[in-house]
């Protein structure tokens, strides 16, 4: 990312000549090609690296900090959960797959997953983990 929409734009330059009009418009076109969640992760790289360079008297400012904001992430779109029907039949595909280790995997994870409200609810923090052993029973 640095190196594919950064420096070409703006890493010739001496950080000090580097204007937050100049990281705007590297930010815009990063958003233009349909990757607003890259722009503004490119924005906090780069807001990384002046605050480096004014701690080490490279930079005096850092442009990109005001840029918070100036890209906004769209809403993530989750995916639907499957029906049994659905999952039922991923499962019984399994034996046809060639990848032993890719079946063993999605077998413990279907085994194992838990929603994320279940996760998130407050009987979560009470289970205590005395060992670093997980046991499936079959």
């Amino acid at each position: 990312m640095i190196e594919a929409d950064a420096y070409p734009f703006i890493g010739p330059l001496p950080m000090r000549l580097v204007t937050a009009s100049q990281v705007l418009r590297l930010m815009e076109r990063v958003e233009e090609r349909g990757s607003p969640a890259v722009a503004i992760k490119l924005r906090q790289y780069i807001s990384t690296v002046f605050q480096y360079a004014v701690i080490t008297q490279r930079a005096d400012a850092d442009p990109a900090s005001v840029l918070r904001g100036a890209v906004i992430k769209p809403a993530t779109v989750h995916s639907r959960a499957l029906s049994r029907e659905e999952v039922a039949a991923i499962y019984r595909g399994m034996p046809f797959y060639q990848s032993r280790r890719t079946v063993l995997a999605i077998k413990l994870l279907m085994m194992s997953f838990t929603r994320t409200i279940a996760s998130a609810s407050d009987c979560a923090p009470t289970v205590l983990v005395r060992t670093p052993i997980f046991t499936v029973s079959m």
